[in-house]
Formats: structure tokens, sequence, C-alpha cells
């Protein structure tokens, strides 16, 4: 079934750019949170949306990166592929040539012990969140989201409340219930600057060559928007606090008080935001996965 499904996609590429050689047999799927991502010939990178929604996140993420391009110092996707439906005027695909690399998952960077290999990723990484976080916004000519609000977070804790704290003990319930309206409940929270944020930065959006020991590029602006600079610090925290100061010499404005508070608030969020994703695509297994530390 899913190669058939697979098959159709590669004939998609063909139809809409006949002038493109891929190769039927040559082809690796992975299924994303929201997409069908097809390595085709080892080169292009191609993502299908499995829903309407995805089409929309999809094609807006398309339009902002297309506008990103050789404003950030480090590669990120170029979609060169754009497919349309006719009909729907939906975006079906985007594509675009493989950055090298593998993710920069913690336990890879766990098992580097050479000082200025880390220093070098801290400083790229750094460097790039400078760069992503000081974009304005009004020289993009895109529409962004604005994101990680008071009224976002009081979302987030509705649902929490109606969706998942039914399959969670009752000590954890009242543990997340204290977090989340401490953490509404003082407005110092949310006198951030609004910023271009990546939204995702975590080790499997963040490339690397082991050989080089550099980050080679930065994927997967599906959740990139306006917000709070201190989701992107949440999410490069999993490195830990030794990466992070060497990070923050590269980015002094990260090591804010304020900013890493928020900081250390989003990262304790991510589980049950994890679960709240999963309930949205009926992944039970990314739902036990989310909730696992709360039964």
């Amino acid at each position: 079934m899913q190669v058939d499904k697979t098959v159709a996609q590669i004939q998609q590429i063909r139809d809409a750019y006949p002038d493109l050689t891929v190769e039927v047999e040559d082809w690796q799927l992975t299924r994303g949170q929201f997409n069908d991502v097809l390595l085709v010939d080892g080169a292009l990178v191609f993502r299908f949306p499995r829903s309407a929604r995805a089409a929309t996140i999809l094609q807006a993420e398309t339009a902002l990166l297309q506008t990103l391009q050789d404003r950030l110092p480090l590669p990120i996707p170029d979609p060169i592929y754009v497919g349309v439906d006719r009909q729907s005027d939906q975006l079906t695909f985007m594509g675009y040539r493989l950055i090298p690399g593998r993710p920069l998952k913690l336990a890879e960077l766990a098992a580097i012990h050479d000082v200025s290999s880390r220093q070098r990723f801290a400083v790229q990484l750094a460097n790039f969140l400078r760069a992503l976080h000081s974009v304005a916004a009004d020289e993009l000519g895109v529409s962004l989201p604005v994101n990680d609000g008071r009224d976002a977070w009081e979302q987030t804790y509705d649902r929490l409340q109606t969706e998942v704290f039914g399959s969670m003990r009752p000590d954890a319930r009242h543990a997340v219930a204290r977090d989340f309206e401490a953490f509404l409940a003082d407005s110092s929270h949310f006198a951030y600057h609004p910023v271009l944020r990546h939204g995702d930065f975590g080790g499997s959006n963040i490339l690397y060559d082991a050989t080089a020991q550099e980050v080679t590029g930065v994927i997967d602006f599906g959740s990139t928007g306006l917000g709070d600079p201190a989701v992107d610090l949440a999410a490069l925290s999993w490195y830990g606090e030794p990466f992070l100061a060497q990070c923050f010499t590269a980015y002094p404005e990260l090591a804010a008080p304020a900013v890493q508070e928020r900081a250390r608030f989003y990262r304790r969020a991510h589980a049950l935001q994890q679960a709240l994703w999963a309930l949205e695509t009926g992944d039970e297994a990314e739902f036990a996965d989310g909730i696992a530390g709360y039964v």
C-alpha cells in the first residue's frame, strides 16, 4: 500500500517537473509528524503533506524558506520544487536538494569530547539563532503567525485539562496545574519582544558533519513564526548546561535570567505538548511517550 502511494507521489513530481530525472527504484521514506518525507535518488528531499492542515503549514513554510535564503549563516532547505493542485490551489509537495549531514542528537554531541569541536558547534548554533532572531518580519513579505502569547498558553492549559489530565496520576496533574497557573499569572513572562524563532530547534533538525566536526545545516521550519526567543533556548537546553554556557559566549542575550526562566518552563511543558500533538495526529505511541513521566 505504502509503495503504491510512494510511486504515485513520485509520479506527481514527474508530472510537475518532466525534465527532472527521478528513479522509482531509488527512494527512502520517512513518516514525519505531518508529512511523508521522500529522499529520492539520494539527493533530493520531497515532503508530501498528509492532510489539508499540513498542506497549509507546509505552504507557509515554503514561502518563508524562499524569503530566508542567503539571510542566515547556515544552510537551510531551498524549496526549488513545488507542486500545487490546479483545482484546489493547495500545495501537494515541496522539494529541495539534500543538505548533507546527520542529526546532532544529544548522544552524538555527548560522544564528542574535543573541547574545540564542541565550542565550534555552540558558536555556529548561537550565531544561527542570533541571525534568525534578528530578521525583521516586515522585510520578509510573508504573513507569519504570532506564537507563545498568554492566549496560546491558556489554550494549551485548557486542552491539557480536558484531553490529557484524565490519563495522568493525581499528583502529576496537581504539579502541572501549579506550574501552568504560576506561569500564566506572571505578566512579565509575556513582556518579551517577539522575534522570528525556529520553534523546533532540536537535535533532529540540526545537521552536522562528523568528519569535519561542524554544523552543516538546519531543517524543518514548519513551526517557525514570531514569538519568544526562549522557545529556541529551551530546545537548545537539551544539550546540557555546559554547552549552553558556550552558546552564551556568542549570543549573550539568551543568558538573561528572564529568558532562561521562560525557557525552563517551555522545556517542562514540552512532553505534554507532544502528547497534544499526538492526539491531533492519532499517534498512540507518541502520546504514550509524551505522558510517560506523568502516569
